[in-house]
């Protein structure tokens, strides 16, 4: 806090003035990493100036991309920690994040400075099961795509069923992030196993994934 005294005597008496004003602060962003459907912890730092002493219990607000995402209290450390979940919409690349102070009675608003958040492709995984097929008989496959970080499903993605021996076949995940496709084993086609991949190719949001392992026995 700064502090004033102004000294006034008179022959008749002596006056003391104290003006009490309002400290400045500085508030510091940091620099975020993170994939789609990660939550990445958004930091930012309160400080009163020119002595740089933390400020505990203030209320910070912060902005990804322009837009407010929430509030968090300054810690003993002058630190506000926010936990923030990278949704699909933000996209992939390097997003603004700032912070704000609105100020209170004993100090003054500030304005952070501009930090990045650097969002990555989000990871994935995707599994199906061991099937059994009659000749000449329709049958459907299914294959499940997740995002493997924070296990959300992933929908209108395009999954891909290689059959070894008879076919590749294609099919688009639901909103349940089911990707379905009806096979006809023809009757030419030997009895036995055949050797089952499921995978996804990745697009702009997420990367490529596959699983190989499971079987179909055709009858």
């Amino acid at each position: 806090l700064e502090f004033r005294r102004v000294l006034f005597r008179s022959s008749s008496s002596a006056n003391a003035t104290i003006t009490i004003t309002r400290a400045s602060t500085s508030l510091a962003a940091k620099n975020a990493l993170g994939t789609i459907g990660q939550t990445v912890n958004l930091l930012s730092t309160l400080t009163r100036q020119p002595d740089k002493a933390t400020i505990e219990g203030r209320t910070i607000t912060f902005l990804v991309n322009g837009a407010s995402v929430g509030t968090a209290m300054t810690d003993s450390n002058g630190v506000a920690t926010l936990p923030y979940t990278i949704s699909e919409a933000l996209g992939v690349g390097s997003i603004n994040i700032n912070a704000s102070f609105a100020g209170d009675t004993n100090y003054r608003k500030v304005n952070s400075n501009t930090a990045k958040l650097t969002v990555n492709k989000g990871k994935t995984a995707v599994t199906s099961a061991n099937v059994t097929a009659v000749r000449g008989v329709d049958k459907t496959l299914t294959a499940t795509l997740k995002n493997a970080t924070s296990g959300s499903l992933l929908s209108g993605k395009s999954v891909t069923f290689d059959i070894t021996g008879i076919g590749t076949f294609t099919g688009t995940t639901d909103a349940s992030g089911v990707a379905s496709v009806t096979i006809n084993v023809a009757n030419t086609v030997a009895t036995g196993k055949y050797s089952l991949t499921v995978s996804f190719d990745g697009d702009s949001l997420y990367l490529s994934t596959s699983k190989t392992g499971y079987t179909i026995t055709v009858k």
